[in-house]
This record gives C-alpha cells, sequence and structure tokens, in this order.
C-alpha cells in the first residue's frame, strides 16, 4: 500500500531499528467476491457506462477492451449468452497452454470480426451478482480464475512462508498500530494511515449480495475459501 511506502521523518527515525517482518494481508473471501463484482462487473451496470470519464473519476486503468477480453467477454460465454464452442475447442487443444483466461479467449477469439459484432450486441450487456458467482465457479473448473477471486492461499502459500502478522483489511488501521507497537516502533500514532471504512462485520449491502444465492452454490464457494477461512480466522457468516 503506497501509505506503508511513505516516506515521513517518523520512518526515517525508526527504520534502522527494525527487524524486517513478513506482513499478509487479507480480506474476508466472500467481501473479496463482492468488491470484484462491483469493481470488474460495474456492479451491474450496462457495459458502456465504462466511458473515459467513468475511468477518470474512479482513477480506473483498464482500458473498455482490456475489461471485454479479461472479464465481460469470458463471463458472456459463462452466462451462456455467448456461445462456449469455440472456447471449449481451443481450450481442449492446448489447454496447458493458458496460464490466464485472458489468453485463452485471444487465442480463441483473436482480433476477428466476430470481436466486433459481439461488442456491439452486448455493450449494454449487465451482470447480476448470481450470474457473477457462477462465473467465479466456471473459472474455477477450468483451472483460469482470476487473480480477484484466487484464494488468497494459493497466491501467497502461507504454508510454505513464513508471516509474522496478519492484517486484516476489515481492521486495517487497528492492525497495523498494533504491528508497529509490536515491532518496537515509537510513536506508531504518528504515522499517516488512510481512512478505511470496512467493518468486522461487513455491511448490510455485502449480506444482501448473497441473499439470493442458492445454497448449493454457497456450499461451492465455501469449498473453493476453505483454507482462507480456516487460515485467516474468518467465519462463514461474518
Amino acid at each position: 500500500m503506497e501509505w506503508l511506502l511513505e516516506e515521513s521523518e517518523i520512518i526515517q527515525e525508526n527504520i534502522k531499528s527494525v527487524k524486517p517482518r513478513a506482513v499478509i494481508s487479507v480480506r474476508h473471501p466472500l467481501r473479496r467476491l463482492v468488491s470484484a463484482y462491483r469493481d470488474k462487473y460495474l456492479g451491474g451496470l450496462p457495459l458502456d457506462i465504462y466511458t473515459d470519464t467513468y475511468r477518470e473519476k474512479r482513477d480506473l486503468l483498464e482500458s473498455w477492451y482490456t475489461r471485454w477480453y479479461n472479464y465481460w467477454l469470458p463471463a458472456l460465454i459463462s452466462s451462456g449468452r455467448v456461445t462456449s464452442e469455440r472456447l471449449y475447442a481451443t481450450y481442449n487443444n492446448h489447454s496447458s497452454s493458458f496460464g490466464k483466461m485472458h489468453d485463452l479467449i485471444t487465442t480463441a477469439y483473436g482480433d476477428s470480426d466476430e470481436i466486433e459484432m459481439l461488442v456491439k450486441k452486448f455493450q449494454k450487456a449487465t451482470f447480476s451478482f448470481e450470474q457473477f458467482v457462477h462465473h467465479v465457479l466456471w473459472t474455477h473448473e477450468l483451472r483460469l480464475p482470476d487473480f480477484h477471486w484466487l484464494p488468497v492461499f494459493n497466491t501467497c502459500h502461507p504454508c510454505y512462508y513464513h508471516y509474522d502478522y496478519v492484517i486484516h483489511l476489515e481492521t486495517a488501521m487497528e492492525d497495523v498500530r498494533d504491528l508497529l507497537s509490536l515491532t518496537h516502533i515509537q510513536n506508531p500514532d504518528e504515522y499517516p494511515f488512510p481512512a478505511l471504512h470496512v467493518t468486522k462485520q461487513g455491511t448490510s449491502s455485502d449480506s444482501f449480495y448473497f441473499a439470493y444465492i442458492p445454497s448449493h452454490v454457497m456450499q461451492r464457494i465455501f469449498q473453493i475459501y476453505a483454507l482462507d477461512f480456516k487460515l485467516f480466522g474468518y467465519r462463514k457468516n461474518e
């Protein structure tokens, strides 16, 4: 985080006396899914709202076509709105060659005229949260989940690397201050922290997203993130 890297007189005074520590930051798995949906799938708004003005107001760097190849076209396929024959044919012939969904999509479709036809047809498409959750499961079945919903266990390998501290995003300010105190940094309260408004219990709006997800689908989600729940102290009903 940029605010942890900010140079200040306080940091300069203390940095030489601090022993390096390995820190991992985590977030409740279900809240990560809601965040990914709001960001990458515009919270259910039509795709054509993703204009330059929309991006500039939110400091988003990804172009419309980057989102199209990485997120929207794959989700149109997983939801059945775009036929999947070409994608599965490519996947079955070259499955070991793909590290990301983007690689599979660009190999299967390239810059063909069909892409422009699909863009024109679906530029006002929307994605419900349930469609997004099914898409997440679909990407896991293909072994090509996006980083934004890949379990932390798979990205940070906590069984192989020793982390001295775990910072929960829901209580990040308190956790970081505790970390600074434990490392014997003087005057930790003088560090400039951002204003975070995430609670340990989440929000009613987060819970609302999952209210209409079928129980058997939720069980599959819990299975995927089982180790994240267990290792980082989260409960399913938080």
